[in-house]
């Protein structure tokens, strides 16, 4: 399949409780359909060299799955650690958890859209 795709992102900072927030768009022209997602998240100097990254994201299907339902489709939520080891050098840790939205399992489209992040049986 070809595909020739649009994308465009708008970050703000500087809000109250020093949270980041962005939205992020893309847009599909095979499908005739756009994706978006809101992204807020916070980060938190525990030392010069560590910090501690918290956030989560909403995503939206609106026409991008082809054959996935429209709509609300995940939302997630992350947990980072940043570790500066040099001016130039740093380690990146995360755990993210994402639940689906709207699952419809007749759609082919949506068969993908599970929760991730293994749960305790």
């Amino acid at each position: 399949m070809h595909d020739n795709e649009l994308g465009a992102g708008v970050p703000r900072s500087g809000l109250p409780l020093d949270i980041d927030l962005s939205g992020d768009i893309y847009f599909s022209f095979e499908a005739n359909g756009y994706f978006a997602k809101i992204t807020a998240g916070r980060e938190f100097e525990t030392t010069d060299r560590l910090s501690v990254n918290l956030g989560n994201t909403f995503g939206i299907n609106q026409g991008y799955v082809i054959d996935g339902h429209d709509g609300s489709n995940h939302i997630a939520l992350r947990f980072g650690l940043d570790y500066v080891i040099t001016k130039s050098v740093s380690v990146t840790a995360h755990v993210n958890k994402s639940w689906a939205l709207d699952r419809n399992e007749v759609l082919l489209g949506d068969n993908p859209l599970i929760d991730f992040f293994p749960r305790r049986r």
